[in-house]
């Protein structure tokens, strides 16, 4: 899949690379109809045995002349000179799209694999959710409700970056294997011996790997490697033949018959390759075999791999030793798709699958799709002209430059929620903390008293010393906040929604309230602004309507919608696979349509957190001075989760330009355990969370960041 040097350019070569890349299209955007397109990527592997055969034996000439260091060194420089900073320039693309345009799950589910592919380690063994074939989809995969809500979680950003670490892979090992061939095995039996090795690979992968395994792995993908590096020896037997002797004649040798003998098999085999091409049989092996692979392509019906996979690996080696200077595969607009193979190849996937969660809808091709292809092409033909072609002129020390500034881009943006929580750690502002934490870590005996006292205390931290509560009302009611004439600010701020708004409100009042000229609060317990909670009736029902005056008629600039989810987390209703569908989705959308048009610039709307089993909180710091098993206490953590409401909240804001979503789940989902963790365990178990779903004064003080870059932006 990397590219080649344009020097002594087989143009054939690049009409397979070519085909290639539009088996893989196909089989990416069309699944249904291009099932067999996978085995594009076969191709892209014998290829790429070829011009590493090819590269390798050009290198060996001046093998003497340097030392073995030196020539492995050249081979990989080379190699990775074509291939990473194309690659790395995607992979950071890629990342900034996934913060700023994915949905917040998919961000998070792809960061570990954009780790994997910084390293070249994106081909290990995939879960079923990743299984490359699951891009073909079930005849009811729609109809599944619980795959439904996992399709943001199921499409991996850079899964196909997969093929190039299996290739990086082999390219740390392919020097070993050649030098090992051309010092001690003589040249007439070279082919013989990479055709061993090939063996050797398969018979790892049909006997020893299962179908994931096999389609991942390097050690079963060798054979296809070596079927390139055969058909490059093959097609160049007297280069070859008396290459070896050149190296040979350098040697101190007893022998000097041995010579004479390979001068002579050079001879006889180069006049027996010659007759064979004047005959029509190459003609008939090409156009038998090119055709063959052409209409496995395209049949819409799935073939059994077993059988595919070697064939279309072999007869991509027969096409390719038979078919210099053909004109179909040496047709310009074919192997111009084979020169921007690459730059297609990394740019395809991740458009597709930003179509595939945001704008299918749930279709398997729609004109998006279309679009998505076009501007998949498009990029590929500018990335191609304006920066392959001009980075692959540069020296190497350029390029590592290049390289280097490259992965500590990659780096920062794929660790940036760690260094924006490690800045944010630092004293903010002259703001007291609200946990009363000045500095280190607290003991075990203070994280369990405070552990206490947040959730005893609970319902008197929602009120917040700033408000003016109307008619003695308390928490759960209407405030206005007062002392902001000191800040002389001029945007009047709405905060409304259920007991969380009333939670959050004096750290919204202290990272806010230097910007406000008026902050009005309004929260009502156990109502959700949106859409009214069954069990709690009529009440419910008439916060909804009261919510939606009440947005009218105070017109604010900017709102803050920070309520937890109650029924908006149910599931779908029976029959119901499309959240447009959904009666609970279309009824807070109304609602919230209705607020909307009453804000004058931006709604910051909370995105949910799970629901957490309030016992659990007691037993935080003991599980930990214990040294149990945080992994599994943090499973038991979790009493409900937050992706049904997640999934309704992310399609109402959707097309939305004045919402500005925000969540917490990049500070509570720890990547390492992959659970939620609710506690600070560098703090000795400090609970983020109380007894009543709140967060404590420690897990405010842990999203104070997002509230201060939030009204910093107004």
């Amino acid at each position: 899949m990397e590219k080649v040097s344009t020097e002594n350019k087989r143009l054939d070569l690049q009409g397979v690379r070519g085909l290639a890349i539009l088996s893989v299209l196909g089989f990416h955007f069309l699944p249904r109809i291009f099932p067999n397109g996978y085995l594009g990527v076969d191709q892209f592997f014998v290829l790429s045995g070829f011009f590493m055969c090819k590269l390798l034996r050009k290198s060996s000439a001046s093998l003497n002349s340097q030392t073995i260091f030196g020539f492995v060194f050249n081979f990989y420089s080379k190699r990775l000179k074509r291939i990473l900073p194309l690659y790395l320039l995607i992979i950071f693309v890629s990342l900034i799209f996934l913060i700023y345009l994915f949905p917040k799950p998919a961000y998070e589910t792809n960061l570990e694999s954009s780790k994997r592919a910084l390293i070249f380690l994106s081909n290990r063994p995939a879960t079923q959710a990743e299984d490359y074939f699951s891009m073909v989809p079930d005849l009811h995969f729609y109809q599944k409700l619980n795959q439904f809500f996992q399709l943001s979680l199921a499409i991996d950003v850079f899964t196909h970056t997969w093929s190039l670490s299996v290739e990086v892979q082999f390219y740390f090992i392919i020097p070993i294997i050649f030098l090992f061939g051309i010092k001690t095995i003589p040249a007439r039996f070279q082919m013989h011996f990479f055709g061993i090795l090939g063996i050797i690979s398969y018979g790892y992968s049909y006997l020893f790997c299962s179908r994931t395994k096999a389609f991942n792995s390097v050690l079963a993908r060798i054979w296809q490697f070596m079927i390139g590096m055969i058909v490059f020896i093959a097609s160049e037997p007297d280069t070859n033949t008396l290459s070896k002797v050149s190296l040979l004649e350098n040697c101190d040798l007893e022998n000097q018959n041995e010579d004479d003998a390979l001068l002579k098999n050079a001879s006889s085999v180069q006049e027996e390759f010659e007759n064979f091409e004047e005959s029509n049989s190459p003609t008939i092996i090409k156009l038998l075999t090119l055709g063959s692979m052409v209409g496995l392509v395209l049949c819409p019906s799935k073939i059994s791999s077993l059988f595919l996979r070697p064939f279309f690996t072999i007869a991509t080696g027969l096409v390719m030793l038979f078919s210099e200077k053909d004109s179909f595969l040496s047709f310009h607009f074919l192997t111009y798709i084979g020169d921007i193979s690459y730059s297609l190849y990394l740019i395809h996937w991740p458009i597709y699958a930003f179509w595939k969660l945001q704008l299918s809808y749930g279709s398997i091709w729609n004109l998006s799709l279309l679009l998505a292809f076009g501007l998949s092409v498009i990029l590929a033909v500018l990335s191609y002209e304006f920066f392959e072609k001009w980075y692959l002129k540069l020296s190497r020390r350029t390029i590592a430059i290049i390289c280097i500034v490259f992965l500590m881009l990659n780096f920062t943006t794929v660790y940036h929620d760690q260094i924006e929580k490690w800045i944010q750690s630092k004293p903010h502002k002259n703001v007291p903390r609200l946990d009363g934490i000045v500095i280190g870590n607290v003991s075990y005996d203070d994280a369990n008293r405070l552990n206490n006292e947040w959730s005893v205390n609970d319902y008197l931290n929602t009120f917040v010393p700033t408000c003016k509560y109307d008619d003695g009302s308390g928490p759960f009611g209407r405030c206005n906040h007062t002392g902001l004439e000191v800040y002389k600010g001029k945007f009047k701020i709405l905060i409304i929604g259920n007991s969380f708004a009333a939670n959050h409100g004096r750290l919204i009042h202290q990272e806010c309230g230097s910007k406000a000229r008026e902050l009005v609060q309004i929260s009502i317990s156990a109502c959700e602004p949106l859409y009214p909670a069954v069990k709690y009736g009529q009440r419910c029902v008439d916060t909804v309507e009261m919510f939606k005056k009440v947005v009218a008629d105070e017109k604010p600039d900017y709102a803050f919608l920070t309520s937890r989810f109650l029924d908006i987390g149910d599931p779908f209703a029976a029959g119901v696979t499309r959240v447009e569908d959904d009666p609970i989705y279309k009824s807070m959308k109304k609602s919230f349509d209705v607020l909307v048009t009453s804000v004058k610039f931006k709604v910051f709307v909370f995105m949910q957190i799970p629901e957490i089993v309030p016992s659990n909180i007691e037993k935080i710091v003991e599980v930990i001075k214990n040294k149990e098993d945080l992994a599994e206490f943090d499973k038991s953590f979790v009493q409900r989760n937050h992706t049904i409401a997640r999934v309704r909240y992310e399609k109402m804001v959707q097309g939305c330009e004045k919402c500005v979503p925000f969540d917490y789940d990049s500070l509570f989902w720890n990547r390492t355990t992959s659970t939620w963790r609710f506690y600070d365990e560098a703090n000795n178990g400090l609970s983020y969370m109380t007894t009543i779903n709140h967060l404590s004064f420690h897990g405010l003080e842990l999203v104070r960041h997002i509230f201060s870059n939030l009204c910093s932006s107004f």
